[in-house]
């Protein structure tokens, strides 16, 4: 999924280049039968340089159904390029959901291999919707700007941490 560019359909002139770094899938090796799983979802979105007109980030997310049955994780980057007003948008969080609209883009364009990844060890796959949930997230955003006295990368954290979880209802009955 490297150099996964496109532009990002909310009406911007913004482009993302979106690279997997580490792809994890793993399954509990107990059998469970469900009738419904949560997903439990944490991300992190680390800003590691900035440039006029261009912003580069490392992002971690991690899924883990409750009952344990699966866990997904993925890390990568993503370099969003345009104009300034339109970076600093798809950076806030959403108001309605309290997620990153970026986190939410990044989502969108990687849960084709979370869902393929979820097939290859037979469990159930989380929503598509899962970050557009009504249910807020643990989201950590991690920014470096300048040191004015030196010029170097100076870290600043923001937590939002809220609850978690959306059910994946009827889900299907996971197996040895």
């Amino acid at each position: 999924m490297a150099g996964n560019g496109g532009e990002v359909g909310n009406g911007t002139n913004l482009s993302l280049d979106l690279s997997i770094l580490d792809l994890k899938a793993s399954r509990s090796g107990k059998n469970h039968k469900v009738n419904s799983l949560d997903f439990k979802v944490d991300a992190k979105l680390e800003e590691i340089s900035r440039n006029s007109g261009e912003v580069a980030l490392e992002f971690e997310l991690k899924i883990i159904t409750e009952p344990e049955v699966a866990t997904f994780h993925i890390t990568g980057q993503v370099k969003v390029q345009g104009e300034q007003k339109d970076i600093e948008r798809i950076l806030a969080t959403d108001p309605d959901n309290q997620v990153p609209i970026l986190m939410s883009e990044i989502y969108s364009q990687i849960y084709s291999v979370i869902y393929m990844l979820a097939a290859g060890i037979n469990v159930p796959y989380p929503a598509a919707g899962l970050l557009y949930s009504d249910h807020k997230l643990p989201i950590e955003k991690t920014s470096h700007d300048q040191d004015s006295s030196t010029g170097s990368p100076q870290k600043k954290q923001v937590e939002e941490a809220a609850s978690t979880g959306e059910s994946s209802e009827a889900a299907p009955q996971v197996t040895g």
